[in-house]
């Protein structure tokens, strides 16, 4: 469930990039503070929302069901 709202954002995200591309309104992004919303945001979001609908989908088991890993709590001692 939260990869697919991951997606949904992501997909938000390229929306507003497509909406806001050939403005001039400043982003910030790729290290620049005068970075227009382009055609790489779009194509980055994209992509990011595929990855996430994948994730979405696709079945793995969590670490609470994997006892065997060595560092099988360290994730969440870390988080």
């Amino acid at each position: 469930m939260p990869a697919a709202l991951l997606a949904a954002l992501y997909v938000g995200f390229a929306a507003v990039a497509a909406r806001l591309r050939g403005r001039d309104v400043s982003c910030g992004c790729f290290g620049r503070a005068s970075y227009r919303p382009g055609t790489s945001h779009i194509a980055l979001n994209l992509a990011c929302a595929a990855i996430a609908a994948v994730a979405a989908t696709a079945s793995a088991p969590s670490l609470r069901q994997v006892p065997d890993l060595p560092a099988a709590g360290l994730a969440h001692a870390v988080l």
